[in-house]
């Protein structure tokens, strides 16, 4: 399986900080892809989770991040968008669209290319640090 490390970039604006985030995960075949869907979840989730982690300012703080996300799914429902809030239901909602994604890719008998997922993720979060305020507004569109 050949899977792109996530890239970033970051943005500064006072405290605001946009944060993207590509995943392209493509396997020599779609039984390999299934057989690491567990995995691809997890990582997915993992961006989400950083980016949450970089909005509190610091690896120890407790401040809570309110969290909202857009998902558009382009492999699955004809382009089906679910709109999220908190850190846990948009990664639960967002690992279901990637398995989603995959079992379309599945279901797909005439595939010639390399099956591929990519999960691209902007968020714009505010209160960078911020002991009371901090907040992130996810888009994660799932493509191929």
């Amino acid at each position: 399986m050949n899977s792109n490390l996530p890239t970033s970039t970051a943005t500064i604006n006072a405290s605001t900080l946009t944060i993207n985030t590509t995943n392209v995960i493509q396997g020599s075949n779609i039984t390999l892809l299934k057989s690491q869907e567990p995995m691809i979840k997890r990582a997915v989730a993992a961006a989400i989770g950083n980016t949450v982690l970089i909005t509190k300012g610091s690896i120890t703080s407790h401040t809570p991040v309110s969290v909202n996300a857009k998902v558009i799914n382009q492999l699955d429902n004809d382009r089906a968008s679910t709109t999220t809030q908190g850190i846990n239901f948009t990664k639960s909602v967002v690992a279901l669209a990637v398995a989603n994604a995959i079992e379309k890719l599945t279901r797909n008998s005439n595939m010639t290319a390399m099956p591929r997922v990519v999960v691209a993720n902007q968020a714009t979060c505010a209160g960078i640090g911020s002991p009371t305020s901090a907040a992130c507004n996810f888009i994660i569109d799932i493509h191929k």
